[in-house]
């Protein structure tokens, strides 16, 4: 997961790690990876990689997303998104 399996350069390394939480707006020009909880809107303009342990709470717009955790909030994803098994999305 998370390795720009659509031809993109994979996200760098977590920007909250597992076992981490953020409160507040993330913003990333590139991609992002998140493994931990946020609380908070994220936007982006590259691939957004959210992992089995992480859960998301709030608005995530981005360019494309890979979601393996969990995420809750509305989602507008410019080129693709893709739920992995086990994942969970409560949004539109």
């Amino acid at each position: 997961m998370g390795s720009g399996t659509r031809g993109e350069r994979p996200p760098p390394d977590a920007l909250v790690p597992q076992g981490g939480r953020f409160e507040g707006r993330v913003v990333s020009l590139g991609g992002a990876r998140i493994e931990g909880h946020v609380i908070g809107p994220i936007e982006t303009q590259g691939e957004l990689v959210v992992g089995p342990a992480a859960h998301l709470v709030g608005r995530l717009k981005v360019g494309a997303l890979e979601l393996a955790g969990e995420a809750e909030g509305d989602v507008v994803a410019d080129r693709w998104a893709a739920l992995h098994e086990g994942a969970t999305l409560r949004g539109t």
